[in-house]
């Protein structure tokens, strides 16, 4: 369950917007925190994560590939 564990990325990666209503591309910096919040749901290979305030989806596989879990404690 990936669910609560958060990623610092060490790459710029893409992840898309799910705030709006419209879906956009965005790409999220390397430095930046992202937490998991949802998924991944059997057979599927993408999570929702929250990064500055908004819902992002990402693919499992570039958050592991480019980033590190962060395991301390939350700020």
């Amino acid at each position: 369950m990936l669910a609560g564990k958060r990623f610092r990325l060490r790459t710029p990666t893409i992840g898309v917007d799910k705030t709006g209503e419209s879906k956009i591309a965005v790409t999220i910096p390397a430095g930046v925190t992202i937490e998991i919040v949802r998924g991944p749901s059997p057979n599927d290979s993408m999570v929702d994560v929250v990064w500055n305030g908004r819902t992002m989806v990402m693919f499992i596989q570039d958050i592991q590939e480019r980033g590190e879990e962060v395991t301390n404690q939350k700020p």
